[in-house]
């Protein structure tokens, strides 16, 4: 017999049988519960950071330990944020406020290649990281963006330019953060 679903069960269902896949992929207390504590598996993207959450949580409070580790989670967690902040600044100087969002998150029809110029998918991705450094495992989740910017028609020359500005104001924005936080 035929099991009967609705369309209102799924996300759910779907969302607790793959916790990984949430949206807010920086959040420790989310991997305490559903990774190695529990035997769960953990995405590849978040392995340094579970790393990190471990380590800070084995030591004891007031050590050095703890003190080393606890900067360390939050270096990891500040260079995710930096990665998703200056994603978020290109598309919006690219493309507007409005529309960044849209075209940075599309997802092609089923059977179409991510870029169509694979060639610009590679020079966008290397324009990124000479101006805003290395996008690392956690960056990758951007690609589609990347290639959605290629996808868009922009030039190279345009993608380098918003880069240099965004991730000059998110550095020196982070940076700030830093003196007074690490």
């Amino acid at each position: 017999m035929p099991k009967k679903t609705s369309s209102r069960a799924e996300p759910h269902s779907a969302q607790r049988a793959n916790p990984g896949k949430r949206k807010k992929a920086h959040s420790p207390s989310r991997h305490s519960s559903s990774s190695s504590s529990s035997g769960g598996a953990v995405n590849q993207r978040d392995a340094d950071l579970v790393y990190f959450w471990q380590k800070f949580r084995k030591f004891a409070e007031g050590t050095a330990e703890k003190r080393e580790a606890r900067k360390r989670l939050l270096q990891v967690m500040a260079r995710r944020s930096q990665v998703d902040s200056t994603m978020d600044l290109i598309g919006g100087l690219l493309f507007g406020s409005d529309e960044a969002s849209k075209i940075l998150n599309a997802v092609r029809p089923s059977g179409q290649p991510l870029a169509d110029d694979w060639d610009c998918l590679k020079s966008m991705v290397r324009t990124y990281q000479d101006h805003c450094g290395s996008l690392a495992q956690y960056g990758m989740k951007h690609m589609r963006s990347f290639a959605n910017i290629c996808n868009a028609g922009v030039a190279t020359e345009a993608m380098a330019k918003v880069a240099a500005q965004a991730c000059a104001v998110v550095h020196s924005y982070d940076s700030t953060l830093d003196a007074h936080h690490l």
